[in-house]
């Protein structure tokens, strides 16, 4: 038989990404402003205006890779500002705000990512969608996956752990960064034994080389893992004074140990 790999799947920051850097993704997103069911910033999606001065842009784009980084990742779009809905209390999309030059801010966008976040995130994707094919203004769309080397401090325009939660970009509280360092450096394991009494299939007493006799019993050893990460070929020893040792398995074979 041979192996079947099952298709890996995309996260949710991949599949917005995909849908708004498409080919309908300019049109999806003109739509927005005045469109009968508003769409909502999410855990996943973020819209920042297209109109700030790189200042600006730096601490918006920091803040952003830093805390989509350290949850499930996010997709960011530059282009359409938002305004907090009354209603639901939730960041909404208001009112277009394109970038006026997307080639230039994607330029700007990938200088500025390295220093942004402490260590950098990798695998962020940038794609520029212009309002109609051969123009400059438009949208950027951004792909800012989870990473495996979190927690990522933002470094500007203040050093802060963030992290994204609903709409908003949270700082992180100390309990929940010394959950996020701690699993990063430390293995933890819950070692069991049992004594199951005597085998069935061995004689009680088994004479020794001096004469004596020695009682026989089944001992059961196990190990979990307790921590949150995925352990690889574990292992542990067993010593014993005076005794000798078997492994048995299941179906009743034996390999002398």
């Amino acid at each position: 038989m041979f192996p079947c790999h099952m298709p890996e799947r995309l996260s949710q920051a991949r599949l917005l990404f995909e849908k708004y850097a498409g080919p309908s993704g300019a049109d999806l997103l003109k739509a927005m402003p005045n469109a009968t069911e508003k769409t909502f910033e999410t855990e996943w999606l973020e819209f920042k205006t297209g109109r700030c001065p790189d200042d600006l842009m730096k601490q918006k784009w920091s803040r952003a890779i830093g805390a989509f980084a350290n949850n499930e990742g996010g997709c960011l779009i530059w282009g359409l500002q938002c305004k907090k809905d009354n209603v639901a209390q939730i960041d909404a999309v208001d009112e277009l705000q394109t970038v006026r030059n997307v080639n230039a801010w994607v330029s700007r966008l990938k200088e500025f990512a390295p220093a942004l976040t402490d260590p950098p995130v990798a695998g962020i994707e940038l794609r520029a969608v212009p309002l109609v094919q051969g123009s400059v203004e438009g949208f950027v769309v951004c792909y800012i996956p989870e990473s495996n080397y979190k927690p990522h401090r933002s470094e500007y325009p203040k050093k802060q752990f963030l992290l994204r939660i609903g709409d908003t970009a949270a700082e992180c509280s100390v309990s929940l960064l010394r959950q996020m360092f701690y699993p990063k450096r430390h293995l933890k394991f819950s070692v069991t034994v049992k004594v199951l009494g005597i085998p069935q299939f061995q004689n009680i007493w088994k004479r020794g080389a001096t004469g004596a006799e020695f009682p026989r019993y089944v001992i059961e050893f196990g190990v979990r893992n307790i921590c949150e990460l995925s352990a690889k070929d574990v292992w542990f020893s067993v010593k014993s004074k005076g005794y000798s040792f078997c492994t048995y398995y299941q179906s009743g074979g034996r390999i002398p140990r």
